[in-house]
């Protein structure tokens, strides 16, 4: 079973090519089984694996995919000619004894037109790589525009191998995909035989050794210490991923032990409150007197047990309304959707308030941008916004930086400062915030969006969790990995400490054989991208004491029971045996 996950497509049912009633897509077991017996494993991983799940209606299928290779799966049009060519040599290594299978006299009807079918690629852009090894997405589809994405690429149509290779004069018709269901001629129908295929003299061969010779001296020259060593592909090598979860782990055992010490000389009072070393609540709040009412007060970032974020009181932000002076309420103010039209569909991200008027998200989230631009939704806007773009940094794995900047009309927005503290924020817990795309699907709200709803707001998604480490990545791009739960669509979100400040930009996780690992850029990182704009700010070095309000009053003790008094004295008030008045405990308890 493949565990890395690359990433989520939306297919019509309409379009998966079927074998025997059943779509293709969902055949991937017998697929493998049967590359895997005939061809080898190499063969067999070729295909990404799709866990399929279906819409209300059973139209649009939900695929995520996934594959056995750990790394981003890029498009062949996005890799570095060497690495491209290396990687097309394996890909026609491989496809024509995959087509031949599928005419094996030996195979009955459904195997040869499931391994005809799974050949059939959406477009020339599923043909992808993860770290040089090639890898089909969307495959078991019917391509867009009748064109066979596959035998064009193994024919060398300019159309069909990517954008990269389009150049301008009259288009390629590829032959038609023949029907899934049907026995036939695999898709390279109009290949010419392999006896008659151009064969490559020994020369020809030449310059690939030697620029193989000349990337290795590069690389040795790059390793040498005090030379500079640009950012690669990938900003997260394997070695990033396995540092992250060894120092992961060690805070998960630190975070254990404290946790144990702070039990170990915990006491339970008779009235069921839960007593801490030093008299202090779980949250870290000084315990009153029993019967006493509890006050507000101010606790440890790494207290054993985080406060609720309703809870969390703020100083009022310049502008902002009254009611926004607790972390939560703050944050739901200031992070915001961000819908970014492009070409390839509609995208989105999260963002949040640094500025009037100016909002951060993460630079992929507006890559693909179209014409009419980005839009901006929060309640407290009413109508989406239009933004302007003021400024971007990235992609990551080019420059170490993955920010962009942008401007809308209304300032109605609280901004949410920055904090780079001197101290280790390991252990600090922390509040991650945005729109996770996952959990949007099923939002009644974003889908009235869509249709044209401006006053329609989905629903902000709030999760904590605690710092775990402050790594660099290759030594430029600083991170904090955390626990606090991320998925597509949350990128560009902020990462908040209880004092309602901006520790970091949530921008992407990596999925490691254990569990998936959390990424935010860091605010110091945020700063400098924001140096010489409107936005510019220094962040604040402190360490974070927030100031908890308490959960309720503790109750007081249930008294022994008395013997019956006497009657009261005269004037003396009903309710007490000595003519006093008890107090009267606060709502609710502990």
């Amino acid at each position: 079973m493949a565990e890395h996950f690359l990433f989520r497509s939306s297919l019509q049912a309409e379009d998966c090519l079927s074998v025997a009633g059943q779509p293709v897509l969902e055949r991937h077991a017998a697929l493998h089984e049967l590359l895997t017996a005939r061809l080898g494993a190499e063969a067999a991983e070729l295909f990404a694996e799709p866990f399929v799940s279906r819409g209300a209606a059973g139209a649009a299928l939900n695929v995520a995919w996934h594959s056995v290779h750990a790394g981003e799966a890029r498009p062949l049009a996005d890799l570095d000619p060497a690495l491209r060519r290396a990687v097309e040599d394996r890909l026609l290594r491989l496809l024509p004894k995959i087509e031949a299978l599928a005419t094996d006299p030996g195979l009955t009807p459904d195997l040869a037109a499931l391994v005809r079918a799974a050949l059939s690629l959406s477009q020339a852009a599923d043909v992808r790589a993860i770290n040089g090894v090639p890898v089909l997405v969307n495959w078991g589809v019917r391509p867009r525009g009748g064109a066979p994405a596959l035998a064009g690429f193994m024919r060398g149509d300019a159309a069909a191998a990517g954008p990269a290779a389009a150049a301008p004069g009259p288009a390629t018709v590829p032959p038609p995909i023949p029907d899934a269901a049907q026995p036939g001629p695999a898709m390279s129908a109009g290949l010419p035989p392999a006896a008659t295929r151009p064969v490559l003299p020994l020369a020809a061969w030449l310059p690939l050794p030697i620029l193989l010779v000349l990337l290795c001296l590069v690389l040795i020259w790059l390793l040498l210490p005090g030379t500079r060593v640009f950012p690669p592909q990938s900003v997260v090598r394997d070695a990033d991923v396995s540092a992250a979860q060894e120092t992961e782990l060690g805070a998960l055992r630190d975070r254990r032990d404290a946790l144990r010490q702070a039990l170990a000389g915990a006491q339970c009072r008779e009235d069921g409150v839960l007593v801490l070393p030093g008299n202090r609540t779980p949250e870290g709040l000084s315990l009153p007197a029993p019967g006493a009412a509890p006050e507000q007060g101010q606790v440890a970032p790494d207290s054993p047990v985080a406060p609720a974020p309703e809870r969390a009181l703020l100083p009022a932000a310049p502008g902002a309304p009254a009611e926004t002076d607790t972390l939560l309420a703050r944050i739901e103010a200031a992070t915001v959707l961000v819908i970014a039209p492009g070409a390839q569909g509609v995208s989105t991200g999260s963002g949040f308030a640094v500025g009037p008027g100016l909002i951060v998200t993460n630079q992929h989230v507006i890559e693909d941008l179209g014409p009419e631009g980005a839009f901006v939704v929060n309640k407290l806007l009413g109508q989406p916004q239009p933004a302007q773009v003021l400024k971007t940094a990235g992609p990551l794995e080019a420059v170490g930086a993955d920010f962009a900047l942008l401007k809308i009309g209304s300032t109605a927005l609280p901004a949410l400062p920055l904090a780079d503290p001197a101290a280790s924020l390991k252990l600090n817990h922390v509040v991650a915030a945005g729109f996770p795309g996952d959990v949007m699907e099923t939002d009644a709200a974003y889908e009235a969006l869509l249709r044209g709803d401006g006053a329609a707001m989905p629903g902000l998604v709030v999760v904590d969790g605690t710092v775990n480490a402050e790594q660099p990545l290759q030594g430029a791009t600083e991170t904090l990995l955390h626990s606090a739960p991320l998925a597509q669509g949350n990128s560009g979100g902020p990462l908040v400490d209880f004092c309602g400040r901006v520790l970091g930009v949530n921008t992407f996780v990596r999925q490691g054989p254990l569990r998936t690992l959390n990424f935010a850029l860091s605010a110091a990182g945020l700063a400098e991208f924001l140096a010489g704009t409107p936005a510019a700010v220094t962040p604040d070095r402190a360490s974070c004491q927030p100031t908890v309000a308490p959960a309720s009053a503790t109750p007081a003790p249930t008294p022994a029971p008395a013997p019956a008094p006497a009657a009261p004295a005269p004037g003396a008030p009903a309710g007490a045996p000595d003519g006093t008045v008890p107090a009267t405990p606060g709502p609710g308890g502990e």
